[in-house]
């Protein structure tokens, strides 16, 4: 899903690119771009059910590292009131650190997962302006960059001709 995501809005910023240097493809890619605009919104509806799994992955995680903590707390408390030897004890220990460490790997792994989801939704929300917008901003960029590297003009110079309505 991904990888999906990430080609999509590679493409995506593709045809926003070709969009600027070609204007006679806007209609095509104005097609094109609903396809994966749409491409986008199921992948983000996919997104959105990982993100819940994810979400209840870490609560399941959580209430079992509660569980573990208690049965170290509980052989802790065996071992202190001599109901179990010192060697129990630290087999208990020692199978429950190993059984947390997989439980904190695990939940960094989610992490990273829900990380890179993340930075894909920010990337997403950045570059799902359709094409128009993208041109428009750029054709008002560039004419910003005409008018500062031009000599200065009149208003009344650059409007065109004006006709006067007085009889």
């Amino acid at each position: 899903m991904l990888r999906e995501k990430g080609l999509t809005l590679r493409r995506i910023r593709a045809l926003i690119d070709i969009v600027s240097e070609n204007d006679d493809m806007k209609e095509d890619a104005e097609l094109i771009h609903e396809k994966y605009k749409m491409k986008l919104l199921t992948l983000e509806e996919t997104e959105k059910q990982i993100k819940e799994k994810l979400e209840k992955r870490i609560a399941e995680l959580d209430g079992q590292l509660q569980s573990i903590r208690l049965v170290v707390f509980d052989a802790k408390l065996q071992y202190k009131s001599n109901e179990i030897s010192a060697d129990k004890f630290e087999l208990v220990k020692r199978q429950t650190i190993e059984i947390i460490e997989h439980i904190n790997h695990e939940k960094a792994e989610i992490v990273s997962i829900q990380h890179k989801i993340t930075d894909l939704s920010v990337e997403n929300l950045e570059r799902t302006q359709s094409p128009k917008e993208d041109l428009h901003s750029a054709a008002i960029s560039y004419l910003g960059k005409v008018e500062n590297t031009s000599a200065p003009q009149s208003i009344g110079s650059t409007v065109g001709p004006t006709t006067s309505w007085s009889s």
